[in-house]
């Protein structure tokens, strides 16, 4: 997994590598990952003295796991009890449960947008969301 780490341009690049890398494994367990994400930003918030800051990214829905919205959202709160973390969500096409990912996201502090298959401007629409939400500070 991608940890913290500062933002030098050999790192952005090879934070970059590391998403092309990225293999969609089968189902999508939405509640583990955002808790398991939660959880480790804590930690690399603590260690490091950094903002905690979850950016998810998926193109599904809870497959595997808790597959209740409901759940899943109380679930994140309960981890993420102080919001210390504040989560954000990318969408990636149709299938992608953007009710979920948007009210997890608005519970935590953070936005949810949709990414738009079959414009051919993915990674477009993802500097966008990145500028806008983060600024310089990437």
């Amino acid at each position: 997994l991608w940890g913290a780490r500062n933002g030098t341009n050999d790192n952005k690049v090879d934070a970059i590598q590391f998403v092309y890398n990225l293999v969609a494994g089968g189902g999508t367990n939405l509640g583990e990952a955002y808790v398991e994400g939660v959880k480790r930003s804590l930690n690399i918030s603590a260690a490091y003295g950094v903002l905690p800051v979850l950016l998810f990214l998926t193109d599904g829905q809870a497959t595997v796991g808790i597959t209740n919205p409901v759940r899943i959202a109380k679930q994140i709160l309960l981890v993420n009890a102080e919001r210390g973390v504040k989560l954000f969500s990318l969408a990636f096409g149709d299938d992608a449960d953007f009710q979920i990912l948007s009210a997890i996201a608005i519970q935590n502090g953070g936005v949810a947008e949709r990414v738009h298959d079959g414009f051919g401007d993915t990674a477009n629409q993802m500097e966008n969301f990145f500028w806008d939400e983060f600024g310089t500070v990437l």
